[in-house]
């Protein structure tokens, strides 16, 4: 009983691991696109151009932001457990 439990336990650690990378490259990726559209929209001088690039680097990196949030915070909830 109590090896089927450990199996169970590392099987989860696993999972929980793979998951928690995948958030974290996600993350990077959005953060990556987000500081992509910001130097792009730097370069810009003025236009509806610049404003979808504000726009895109607002969503991407907002969504970067929240995903990181999120993680962190199912990180905490599972150290509590």
């Amino acid at each position: 009983m109590e090896d089927r439990k450990e199996a169970l336990r590392q099987k989860s650690e696993k999972i929980n691991l793979k998951i928690s990378e995948a958030y974290e490259k996600l993350a990077a990726k959005l953060q990556s696109k987000a500081d992509k559209a910001k130097s792009t929209m730097d370069n810009k001088k003025d236009g509806p151009n610049r404003d979808i690039l504000r726009r895109r680097f607002e969503l991407y990196a907002d969504a970067a932001t929240d995903l990181k949030l999120r993680h962190r915070e199912g990180l905490s909830a599972a150290d509590s457990d």
